[in-house]
């Protein structure tokens, strides 16, 4: 069983949908580039904002690292 390489992260996303989500990503990151980290986020917000309509309820925050998790 594979699920990470199963399901992309709006996938997964879609999942949790009404939760809020939130993701913050450092521009020098490896774990994803910032163009891919873009194009699966824009999925999680057409979902949240086109299709539940609740676009309040997720968010993106770019930052020039360290790799650090800031939970604000």
């Amino acid at each position: 069983m594979n699920p990470g390489g199963t399901f992309n992260y709006a996938e997964v996303t879609a999942l949790i949908a009404p939760r809020p989500f939130m993701v913050e990503h450092d521009h020098f990151d490896g774990v994803a580039p910032n163009q891919a980290l873009g194009h699966e986020y824009a999925k999680v917000q057409n979902l949240y904002s086109a299709k539940l309509g609740i676009g309040d309820k997720t968010q993106i925050k770019w930052f020039a690292g360290p790799h650090t998790i800031n939970s604000k």
